[in-house]
């Protein structure tokens, strides 16, 4: 852990105690891969109903919570707004208060702070 940060490895050992290191280490391959995919997909759109018929999307999504750490350090690394809709859309959640809606910095530190709050490393 470099800076108080973890890097995805151990952000993922830490997160899925209920998989095997080798599933861990799936899931966390899997997810590097569709990251980059989705960041370059997703950069300079925010039409969020596209976003949610991508397909990237349904394959992250369909990763589930173990995911869920992974994108927030992405967040906390990288500011990409298609973050949002992704961890909604695995959690059911939206932490963000309306008064912050359309403000990316306060959204992403919203989304940080729930993951905090709930034992996610990040």
């Amino acid at each position: 852990m470099a800076e108080g940060r973890w890097s995805w490895r151990e952000a993922a050992a830490h997160i899925m105690i209920t998989l095997i290191p080798e599933q861990q280490q799936d899931v966390a391959q899997r997810f590097q891969a569709l990251a980059t995919r989705w960041i370059a997909t997703t950069r300079y759109r925010s039409n969020t109903q596209a976003l949610r018929n991508h397909p990237v999307y349904q394959e992250l999504v369909a990763l589930g919570e173990p995911v869920v750490p992974l994108i927030l350090m992405e967040l906390g690394r990288q500011l990409t707004v298609s973050w949002f809709v992704v961890l909604t859309g695995i959690t059911g959640e939206n932490p963000v208060p309306p008064a912050l809606a359309g403000q990316v910095d306060a959204t992403a530190r919203a989304w940080i702070d729930w993951g905090r709050q709930r034992g996610y490393a990040v």
